[in-house]
């Protein structure tokens, strides 16, 4: 899924945000662009999720590699919204600073500006520290043994369930039954649900991983405005991938034994 017609600076970042921030785990991002790509990494501070985006686009206002951190302060800033003098929603212009260094055009800042309202200025992390500020995660890819694309009513059954035994189990397990992708959260010595979250899929999980419950279901979430899909592997690893319509993210979440 493709955005079509003129995208604004302020929907690419809102964007990023959304794929990054709304997590609740993952506080800063890394935005490289190289020729025709733009892309985003991030990780959380305990790996439990890898992020790798790439935005349908290349955003050319980017200049090579930077971080953004403190991104609810971001957030913040690309959520506040004024009102013209007939009381019309308005929101702030965004521009991207750069500065030269060492011969080059480096990103330094985003500058937030609206007519009657306010200024601001975030600085983003520049590029000879973001290696060293933010940290990311390589993936050597896996061989995907199922392959499903979440229901919004599979989707609301596990928010259902993990509400009510979330607090007990942090952890979902994944297995096929019968043809069918399973859920499982809780184990044989406390209250358990078992949940058919795919009917019918095509492959086979011989061993039960298991993976972040509050995790997973906040990247499910975001499926109410992208299209989404979902893959695991028996070599113990979860890849979410959602397209916001601006870019592609994947979710790369390594698993733990199952129950």
């Amino acid at each position: 899924m493709k955005q079509s017609g003129e995208v604004n600076m302020r929907d690419i970042l809102k964007d990023i945000v959304k794929h990054t921030h709304s997590l609740g785990i993952i506080q800063a991002a890394k935005v490289t662009t190289e020729g025709e790509i733009t892309t985003i990494d991030a990780m959380d501070d305990d790996r439990t999720v890898v992020l790798r985006g790439k935005l349908h686009s290349p955003v050319t206002e980017f200049t090579g590699k930077f971080g953004l951190g403190r991104l609810g302060v971001l957030n913040g800033l690309l959520s506040y919204s004024g009102e013209d003098k007939e009381g019309n929603s308005i929101d702030a212009d965004v521009k991207v600073a750069t500065e030269t260094r060492n011969g080059e055009d480096v990103t330094t800042a985003l500058n937030f500006s609206m007519p009657g309202g306010f200024d601001s200025s975030y600085r983003v992390i520049v590029s000879e520290l973001v290696d060293a500020q933010i940290k990311t995660a390589s993936f050597r890819g896996a061989a995907w043994n199922v392959e499903i694309m979440p229901t919004q009513k599979a989707i609301k059954d596990l928010q259902y369930f993990a509400g009510i035994l979330g607090s007990f189990d942090p952890l979902l397990t994944a297995r096929t039954v019968n043809g069918n992708l399973v859920f499982y959260i809780g184990d044989a010595s406390t209250d358990k649900v078992e949940l058919p979250f795919a009917m019918n899929v095509e492959g086979e999980l011989k061993t039960g991983w298991s993976f972040p419950l509050s995790t997973v279901l906040t990247i499910l979430r975001l499926s109410d405005t992208s299209t989404m899909n979902m893959k695991l592997s028996d070599q113990g690893a979860m890849m979410i991938s959602v397209d916001s319509g601006l870019g592609m993210y994947e979710y790369i979440l390594p698993a733990k034994a199952g129950n």
